[in-house]
């Protein structure tokens, strides 16, 4: 690379002790990555969070507000890195991932931000399907406009210089959108397709329905026109998930097979539209 360019990799953790470990540790690997540091923002939690994060070597700050975006942004204010790396705790990385990133931003001068995918592992087949189709279409779209439509706090990186902040009154949407509509008034967003992570399908294994409905719907959607309408959420953030048990009979199979019919359908006609 022509430079180092330092990078602060910001992970917010609420109760994460059961996940955190497998993240920090494929950090610990990474390999030929620029200067970095690992902040680990734990969210006010109960259980030994704290202990895992220290024993990895990660910088603790402690954010007694919940929330991931009030962790974000404590997190956001330590960072001493030019470049903020946005991940999850129950998120884990393949060993060049940091060195794509730093290899990206030293090639790319006018780029703002880069927006990397994200596979579910452990997860129903729908929610397997769902994200390499989201990815792609993502991608696509922002090769004709120069801007993605989506990124994931999952999976996101930019410069600190172009980003004044996340919105704090916003549980849902604040470290994804919000951050996007931001960085793209500073410098060109890109998306890549080859440099993803694979991150817990916990979130999604109660069911495609109740992910559609309550996740997406309710959480959200409204959550975030709440918000935008009153100023402030309604419902708070969403209830935390710390388990990947799912059941697995012969309803939810075939529910999971219709599902990946209906979004691999709704995926085509979306990307025929822009593209036609």
């Amino acid at each position: 690379m022509k430079k180092s360019i330092k990078i602060s990799v910001v992970i917010p953790a609420y109760n994460e002790a059961a996940f955190l470990g497998r993240c920090l540790a494929s950090l610990q690997a990474q390999q030929n990555a620029p200067e970095y540091e690992v902040i680990v923002v734990d969210n006010a939690s109960t259980d030994n969070t704290s202990a895992i994060a220290k024993q990895y070597g990660a910088r603790v700050i402690y954010e007694a507000e919940q929330g991931v975006v009030h962790a974000r942004e404590a997190g956001l204010k330590a960072a001493k890195g030019d470049i903020i790396v946005s991940t999850d705790a129950d998120s884990f990385f393949r060993p060049n991932w940091l060195a794509f990133i730093g290899t990206f931003f030293n090639t790319h001068p006018g780029a703002s931000g880069l927006a990397g995918h994200y596979y579910f592992y452990r997860a129903p087949l729908w929610a397997k399907v769902f994200p390499t189709l989201l990815a792609g279409g993502v991608w696509m779209l922002s090769q004709l406009t120069h801007r993605p439509i989506y990124v994931s706090g999952a999976n996101l990186s930019f410069r600190k210089a172009a980003f004044n902040g996340y919105d704090t009154r916003f549980y849902q949407g604040a470290d994804e959108r919000g951050v996007l509509l931001q960085l793209v008034e500073k410098g060109r967003v890109y998306a890549t397709l080859k440099n993803p992570v694979q991150t817990s399908g916990r979130r999604v294994n109660q069911g495609f329905w109740h992910s559609i409905v309550m996740t997406a719907g309710y959480y959200y959607g409204y959550n975030v026109w709440h918000t935008k309408k009153t100023g402030y959420s309604k419902i708070g953030p969403p209830p935390a998930i710390r388990t990947e048990e799912r059941l697995a009979h012969w309803p939810i199979i075939l529910t999971q097979w219709l599902a990946v019919g209906v979004l691999t359908i709704l995926t085509f006609e979306v990307i025929k539209h822009h593209l036609w």
